[in-house]
């Protein structure tokens, strides 16, 4: 079996589907793979019978096309409550990932676990042969910023793993091991010690400092950097740890991309224009389409999601044209004149090769505009004209 394991909610059940779908559409049955199934392994706090039956179904019907079983595991908080964990968006789903070592069977000893909020455009076997060398977990790394978490009290030192973060989005665990070196109970006690910032995922990032192997990029590409990587061989600060010849070709091929905080295509379509000049979210929607039972419940979100940033890139692309007009001084005046007025303004058709950087100059000049009394309006300017600069940098070493 090819195990894989998923966290979510009841709300998330149509997104976990999709994923699903993704992994067994892009299963490439003509490769010298193993042609072992799939068994998805969800993990959750409930779940009704209506639910329940859509996610059976959709097992049975993806079978049709590679072979899959389905578990759901419901997990108790009760824990995560003791040690004082803080909740995200209201719950503790995203700890549940700690519990994988006890949560499946022993018998499995390789699982890959995935976050709800990706689409998987290869062949996901492919990872799962990945030699691990040893290490506990398969890892895509993040940007070398400074990670140094503080004890709650002076019976602990600082720890320092700066240059060693991983995004906890993709795991590939050697299951043995996890629960050979208790991986659980001490993440508990990290989360009742230290204090932290991005949940169960900065604990999982101290309890396996030095216990991780980075693997290609393109397992675990994250749209919100999509264009704007600074890589391991190049000037700048916040470096990704993987060279840019790596990462441009992951730019070409990504295996999994993950739509990471605010970029969900359910809700804001148009994330960011690949360089197939295809936009990301049109890859999970493509998906949607092919996924059984719960197609027609999600297709209906399109057009909303679609509408949803066109006037914040309709102001970036304004912005810009005035930029290079040469109208520097009075962008924070029109700024303000085009978000006052929003609804007389004109819609217009943006080039393709201004959408990327149209799309991120809106959404500043939108939070300069919601923080004008901070003076943000003022200094947007010289924000956006550090966007250009980096924008066309990076646009130099993707396009070689």
């Amino acid at each position: 079996m090819y195990d894989v394991v998923l966290n979510l909610n009841e709300n998330y059940v149509p997104y976990a589907a999709v994923l699903i779908a993704s992994i067994i559409q892009n299963t490439n049955q003509d490769s010298k793979l193993e042609n072992k199934a799939y068994h998805f392994h969800l993990l959750m706090d409930s779940i009704g019978q209506e639910n329940r039956e859509n996610l059976e179904n959709l097992a049975l019907e993806l079978s049709k096309i590679y072979p899959c079983t389905l578990a759901i595991y419901i997990l108790d908080d009760q824990l995560f409550r003791e040690y004082s964990m803080p909740t995200l968006n209201g719950n503790y789903l995203t700890y549940y990932r700690l519990k994988i070592g006890t949560a499946l069977p022993l018998s499995i000893k390789r699982c890959v676990y995935l976050d709800v909020d990706m689409v998987v455009l290869g062949d996901l076997r492919e990872l799962f042969e990945v030699d691990l060398q040893g290490k506990i977990c398969g890892v895509v790394m993040e940007h070398h910023s400074q990670k140094i978490f503080r004890p709650k009290n002076q019976a602990h030192q600082p720890i320092n793993i700066t240059g060693s973060y991983f995004n906890a989005g993709m795991l590939l665990i050697d299951l043995d091991l996890w629960r050979q070196e208790n991986v659980e109970n001490k993440a508990f006690e990290i989360g009742k010690n230290y204090r932290y910032s991005f949940h169960d995922q900065d604990i999982l990032n101290i309890v396996l400092s030095g216990k991780t192997h980075k693997v290609g990029i393109e397992w675990n590409l994250m749209v919100c950097v999509y264009y704007r990587a600074i890589c391991k061989d190049e000037k700048g600060r916040d470096k990704l740890p993987y060279y840019r010849k790596d990462f441009n070709g992951a730019l070409q091929n990504p295996k999994i991309l993950h739509y990471f905080t605010h970029t969900k295509p359910w809700n804001n379509a148009k994330i960011y224009l690949d360089y197939h000049n295809k936009f990301l979210d049109q890859y999970w929607w493509d998906v949607v389409e092919q996924t059984p039972i719960f197609k027609e419940k999600l297709l209906p979100l399109k057009p909303q999601a679609d509408s949803a940033l066109v006037f914040q890139c309709l102001v970036g692309y304004k912005l810009l044209r005035y930029y290079q007009k040469g109208l520097f001084i009075l962008i924070p005046f029109y700024t303000y004149f085009l978000i006052k007025n929003k609804d007389s303004i004109e819609q217009e058709e943006i080039p393709l090769k201004d959408y990327n950087l149209a799309r991120d100059i809106g959404r500043v000049a939108f939070n300069a505009y919601h923080k004008c009394k901070k003076g943000k309006l003022i200094s947007f300017p010289f924000r956006m004209l550090h966007m250009i600069k980096n924008f066309k940098k990076n646009q130099a070493r993707i396009l070689g």
